[in-house]
């Protein structure tokens, strides 16, 4: 497997990559002939250990079982592509929204697959899913699982993020709720993030000025020391904000890092400048 994109503190949601399609043949409603070998087994990566502060490699295991048949209304769905999620390190410690994952169970994670087998209608044999897969190659859905079915022509990666939950959260937000116009100036909190990076290039579309924040630590996800955060005007056009911010630049883009407990500062200072 392969890593692909960039992180949730990065450039957008990261994913897992399995890369080969299944070879899969229909052979009646509802049923399927899957031209895999079944016998493989199921790679999981699992939680060990719940994690106390940072995360390590001790609080999973790699682990193989058995690929598990299906049920009635149920369909077996190959991983393609995980989305690697900022909410997963809360589910792995503690109750959260969701309860915490069982210890021994594989990593709670969004996914893209394709359904391999099936004996629900609504999930034909070759369609190809979002939903709760978990770190594994194989995994069992149902309708209760809610299972979107990807359209064609929409690439799984696009499926994890723009067309995704993110997408849709940075659309409908800024789209519908802050109804940008051009010329504007949009500040975006968490601009680093899966979400707030969607934002700032749907503000930039809509011919916005765009400001991004970003805690200080997205200086060591993008590769910058403190002492290569250098205050810039770029920040606020021509106008003097040095001191309360920072940018940096990592593989051509532009990230903008300050601390988030001085947000409420930083946007009074913009806008007594008159920069929005």
């Amino acid at each position: 497997m392969n890593a692909t994109g960039g992180s949730s503190s990065g450039s957008g949601d990261r994913h897992l990559d399995a890369r080969a399609e299944p070879a899969v043949a229909l052979t009646g409603a509802g049923e399927s002939a899957y031209s895999g070998r079944m016998a493989d087994p199921n790679r999981q990566i699992v939680l060990r250990s719940r994690p106390k502060g940072a995360v390590h490699a001790d609080n999973f295991e790699a682990k193989s079982s058995p690929i598990p048949a299906i049920g009635p209304g149920e369909a077996l769905v190959k991983t393609l592509y995980l989305s690697i999620d900022p909410t997963i390190r809360g589910w792995m410690e503690r109750d959260t929204y969701l309860p915490a994952i069982e210890l021994g169970a594989p990593i709670r994670s969004a996914g893209a697959g394709v359904v391999v087998q099936s004996n629900n209608p609504r999930l034909p044999v070759g369609d190809r899913v979002f939903t709760l897969v978990g770190w594994q190659e194989y995994a069992v859905v149902s309708d209760r699982d809610k299972p979107s079915v990807i359209p064609a022509g929409v690439a799984l990666t696009d499926a994890l993020s723009v067309f995704g939950v993110t997408g849709m959260t940075a659309y409908f937000g800024l789209m519908e709720l802050g109804k940008p116009k051009a010329g504007e100036t949009v500040v975006v909190s968490g601009a680093a993030g899966a979400t707030g990076s969607i934002v700032g290039q749907l503000a930039k579309s809509k011919g916005c000025r765009v400001v991004g924040l970003a805690v200080d630590a997205v200086t060591e996800v993008f590769g910058a020391r403190s002492d290569e955060i250098r205050p810039t005007p770029e920040v606020g056009g021509d106008r003097d904000l040095r001191g309360i911010s920072g940018v940096t630049r990592h593989d051509g883009k532009l990230t903008f890092v300050l601390d988030i407990g001085r947000f409420l500062s930083i946007v009074e200072a913009l806008s007594a400048s008159g920069a929005i």
